[in-house]
């Protein structure tokens, strides 16, 4: 366990201060664990190769595609022209979008289009003089990436948070949510809790989140937007007026690239796409009792992607007649493009999530670290104990994994009678993950499209993490004296 608690202290600290490149610390798992005895490097090494590992690749793909069309520019400027140019309030729109979109569908689908819009926002607010999009007081070495301005940071982090609290509100929108249903499902003696089982999720869940996404808004509204600090160097850093932006955006809108096929069907084929995983996610997800999961969803959409032409010049054919012109036509995304726009490095960070996930199941690091909380009489310090130890472990550890320990766990502390008391505070904990690139795949997303630095995200992360964890407190005494759960 203490093997287990430095290399992950290790990690975290280099996460924390970014001593190195994060793709190279997200190698650690494979390069210590190993040598320290604690997991052979055939384990470690498959954790980098798990369904939502591939989900995340692939989704990043999907990401690509959006942008290599140009279609998000087209989002973009809808937004702008249709709500508003003012950072602030694009902030909110941003935000309550994601959050609403994550309630049915997986974290990294989600980030796989709202990650190319906000890129393609941000390029309308400079073209249009509101605000940067890169800081450029920061001094740029020469391989090094530019780094986002503050309204940036709010957009990325913003939509990653919101994302994160979104998820918290049904149980089909997270890892956690999904662990927790299984684990209702598969133990005989909580069968009692599968009766709407939905509406009570949704029932305690819903106000959590709801609280959360507009404590949030506010909060990074006044660290990067300067809301309610009108002299500071954030407010004075967007210059917005309502009619000259309005104008600028129209001009800018000349230069904008016109509505083509290939922007349709990227577009057809990804919103096609999420009402496949939305009905699997409520039907069922197994075929021949084999199990069927999200990445199955993204291949098909990346390998229609891949060999689909970009243009629908081959329809002629069909009609025996000839094309306009005999030329290879480019598929909807090519492997140049989606080798450029990805940024693998964030490969290895989330990879890393899986396996330090993995390493706390092996090495019973939650028996190790809550012990005391099994033993404990009071209800509420259990549950507030719980959900401290649980937001603890998905601070560096998989969400998935996270809620399978945790939850496991619970069961071991409680009768049956107020196993709910606890399972459910635990399934919102593993949502609660906002401090750093490796603590959520939307996290993960924003870090890696918005080249965010730690220190921003840490800086973000902790309003909503302390308010996360006070409302969470106050939800606890509430469910103690419903008669729901009893």
């Amino acid at each position: 366990e203490w093997r287990t608690i430095f290399l992950i202290s290790w990690a975290f600290i280099w996460y924390l201060v970014d001593v190195v490149p994060v793709g190279v610390t997200g190698l650690l798992p494979i390069i210590f664990y190993p040598i320290m005895g604690v997991m052979g490097s055939q384990e470690i090494c498959m954790s980098y190769a798990r369904d939502a590992q591939v989900l995340f690749l692939l989704c990043n793909f999907v990401a690509a595609t959006i942008q290599h069309c140009n279609v998000n520019k087209r989002y973009a400027f809808f937004i702008m022209s249709s709500f508003s140019c003012d950072p602030k309030k694009l902030l909110l729109i941003l935000m309550l979008t994601s959050y609403v979109l994550t309630t049915f569908l997986p974290p990294a689908i989600v980030c796989a289009l709202m990650m190319p819009i906000i890129r393609a926002i941000l390029q309308l607010l400079d073209q249009t003089s509101i605000c940067k999009a890169i800081d450029e007081a920061v001094i740029l070495k020469d391989d090094e990436t530019p780094y986002p301005s503050k309204v940036a940071n709010a957009f990325y982090i913003g939509v990653a948070y919101a994302i994160n609290i979104g998820s918290i509100t049904t149980s089909i929108a997270s890892d956690s949510g999904l662990a927790l249903r299984e684990v209702i499902k598969n133990e005989s003696s909580l069968s009692n809790l599968d009766n709407n089982f939905h509406l009570k999720y949704i029932l305690f869940s819903l106000p959590v989140s709801l609280m959360l996404l507009i404590f949030t808004t506010l909060y990074l509204e006044f660290l990067f937007l300067g809301y309610k600090r009108s002299q500071s160097s954030a407010a004075q850093a967007i210059t917005y007026e309502k009619e000259s932006s309005r104008l600028a955006l129209e001009s800018v809108a000349q230069e904008l690239p016109p509505y083509n096929t290939h922007m349709i069907l990227a577009s057809v084929l990804y919103f096609g796409s999420c009402i496949g995983i939305t009905v699997g996610s409520l039907v069922g997800q197994e075929i021949n009792d084999k199990v069927v999961k999200f990445s199955f969803n993204a291949m098909l959409l990346c390998f229609l992607y891949f060999v689909l032409p970009n243009n629908c010049d081959f329809c002629n054919y069909f009609r025996c007649s000839k094309p306009t012109e005999y030329k290879t036509s480019p598929s909807i995304l090519t492997w140049a493009a989606a080798n450029k726009l990805t940024p693998w490095k964030y490969f290895f960070v989330h990879g890393s999530s899986l396996a330090f996930g993995l390493v706390m199941k092996s090495s019973s690091l939650h028996l190790f670290i809550g012990d005391g909380l099994l033993r404990m009489k009071n209800l509420l310090a259990q549950q507030l104990g719980f959900i401290g130890l649980t937001m603890l472990l998905t601070l560096m550890g998989a969400n998935s994994s996270v809620a399978d320990l945790m939850l496991k766990m619970s069961l071991k502390a409680v009768g049956d009678n107020s196993a709910a008391l606890l399972l459910y505070p635990i399934a919102w904990a593993c949502c609660l993950t906002f401090l750093l690139p490796v603590s959520s795949t939307a996290n993960c997303f924003a870090g890696g499209w918005g080249n965010l630095r730690a220190k921003e995200m840490i800086l973000a992360g902790i309003g909503p993490t302390v308010f996360g964890f006070l409302l969470a407190a106050v939800m606890c005494p509430l469910m103690n004296l419903s008669s729901l759960f009893n």
